[in-house]
């Protein structure tokens, strides 16, 4: 969601059955509920909009690395960065579900989240707490 798009409909937040299919949907994503999240706590900490690369440099996940050993292939599980085709995917899903929104300031896109994206990770986090707590 471009800016001006954002600005139209900034006042405008999920009902409740809306937010529980969008919490599912991006609970099924790990990648999106990192960068999500990332995007938010940036924007609450630091009053600032990210860019494309400041996530590929800052976000880790947990997944498979290839090391080789002699002439074989051994994979295993490391944190490692995620890849910067992996995150604009995730962008491009998370701008089009409107929970995040950009500006273009050429060359760079810069994220931030919407009203509705804050709402989507304030909801995980309560969800996240009741489980720990539960």
């Amino acid at each position: 969601m471009d800016k001006e798009m954002n600005q139209k409909y900034s006042n405008v937040s999920f009902p409740s059955d809306i937010e529980e299919m969008f919490i599912d949907i991006i609970n099924k994503d790990l990648v999106s509920k990192k960068v999500l999240n990332y995007i938010t706590r940036i924007r609450r900490e630091q009053k600032k909009a990210v860019t494309i690369i400041d996530i590929a440099e800052n976000l880790k996940i947990e997944r498979r690395v290839g090391i080789k050993n002699g002439k074989t292939m051994q994979y295993e599980k490391r944190f490692a960065a995620i890849d910067r085709k992996t995150v604009e995917r995730s962008v491009d899903k998370l701008s089009g579900m409107s929970l995040i929104s950009y500006e273009l300031m050429k060359p760079y896109k810069l994220l931030s989240p919407t009203l509705r994206g804050a709402q989507i990770v304030q909801k995980l986090q309560s969800r996240k707490e009741v489980e720990n707590n539960g």
